[in-house]
C-alpha cells in the first residue's frame, strides 16, 4: 500500500463589513474578461447587473473613462468605425451607428449605477498602448499598425490617479454605491513575465491606496485565491492563462457569500442546475 500525501491547502481569508440583500442589490461591473464572466454568472443566477458600458477594458486609465463616461475619439478603419475607447463590439458600419450604441450602452450605465450598492472594478494591467501621435492611452487598438503605439508600464501616480477618480465619481454620483476592486490573476502579458509581475504589483499598490484613502472601497482577493488556494493547472484554461469555469465558480461563490450571504450560494446552485439542464435537453429550457 501507498500512501499518497496531499499538501496542505492554503486557504486565503478574507471578509466585508456589509452584506447586500441578494433579492433587491443592484451591481455594475467594470473590467477585464474576467469580470465578465463572473458579473455574467451573477446575472444568470438573477441579480440585478450591467457591465462593462465600453465593453471589455483591462488597464485603470480606460476603466476610469468607462465609469466616468469620457467622450471618445471615433475613427474610420478596415470600413468600419470605431472608438479608442471602447471594444470591437462596439466597431459599426457608420458613425451614426457607433455614437448611437456609445450613448445608449453609457445612458444605461450611468442610470444603473446611480441606483447600485456595489460596483465591482476589475483592472488586469498597468502596461498600456499609447497613441503617438497625442498621447491617448486607448482601450483597444482595433488592429490598427502598431507603428502608432507607444507600448509602456503606467506609473503608480497614474495607476492611483485613475482608480483614485472613479471612487471621487462615485461618492457624488451614487453616495449608497460601495465600491469592490478586484485584480484580475489572468497573466495578461504572458510573453514577459518579468512585466506581468511588475504590472500586477503595481495594480495591486494602486488599488489598496486607493482602499486605504476611501470609506466606500474595498478589495476582494481574486487574484490571490487563484494563485495561491487554486496553485495548480487544472485550475487553467488550456492556454494556461486563464482561469477555467471550475476556477472561476470557486471565486465567484467566495465573491457572493462574502457580499450577500448564503443565500447567494443558493441562487448560483440553481443557475448551474438550469444551465446543466439546458445543455441535455433538446433546444434547452424555456
Amino acid at each position: 500500500m501507498r500512501t499518497v500525501l496531499e499538501p496542505p491547502r492554503t486557504r486565503v481569508e478574507f471578509d466585508f463589513p456589509f452584506r447586500l440583500n441578494p433579492h433587491t442589490a443592484a451591481v455594475s461591473s467594470v473590467g477585464s474578461c474576467f469580470a465578465d464572466e463572473v458579473a455574467g454568472r451573477l446575472a444568470d443566477a438573477g441579480f440585478d447587473v450591467v457591465r462593462n458600458p465600453n465593453g471589455i477594458v483591462y488597464n485603470p486609465v480606460s476603466l476610469a473613462d468607462s465609469v466616468l463616461g469620457q467622450d471618445a475619439d471615433l475613427f474610420e478603419f478596415n470600413g468600419l468605425w470605431h472608438s479608442w475607447n471602447h471594444h470591437g463590439s462596439f466597431s459599426s458600419a457608420s458613425r451614426g451607428e457607433l455614437e448611437q450604441k456609445i450613448e445608449n450602452a453609457r445612458s444605461s450605465f450611468r442610470e444603473h449605477l446611480r441606483k447600485s450598492d456595489l460596483l465591482i472594478l476589475t483592472p488586469a494591467s498597468a502596461v498600456v498602448f499609447q497613441l503617438i501621435e497625442n498621447q491617448q492611452i486607448v482601450a483597444n487598438c482595433h488592429k490598427v499598425p502598431g507603428t502608432r503605439f507607444l507600448r509602456r508600464l503606467l506609473t503608480f501616480q497614474e495607476c492611483c490617479a485613475a482608480l483614485n477618480s472613479i471612487a471621487e465619481f462615485v461618492a457624488s454620483a451614487a453616495p449608497e454605491c460601495r465600491i469592490v476592486f478586484t485584480l484580475s490573476p489572468v497573466r495578461h502579458n504572458p510573453g514577459d513575465l518579468v512585466l506581468n509581475s511588475r504590472s500586477k504589483s503595481l495594480m495591486l499598490n494602486a488599488i489598496h491606496e486607493c482602499v486605504d484613502r476611501f470609506d466606500n472601497a474595498f478589495y476582494f482577493p481574486a487574484f490571490e485565491i487563484m494563485n495561491d488556494e487554486l496553485r495548480d493547472y487544472r485550475f487553467y484554461k488550456e492556454d494556461m492563462l486563464h482561469p477555467n469555469a471550475l476556477a472561476t465558480d470557486i471565486i465567484t461563490r467566495s465573491f457572493a457569500a462574502a457580499c450577500f450571504g448564503e443565500e447567494a450560494l443558493k441562487r448560483l446552485d440553481s443557475a448551474a442546475q438550469r444551465a446543466r439542464r439546458s445543455r441535455h435537453l433538446p433546444g434547452g429550457l424555456d
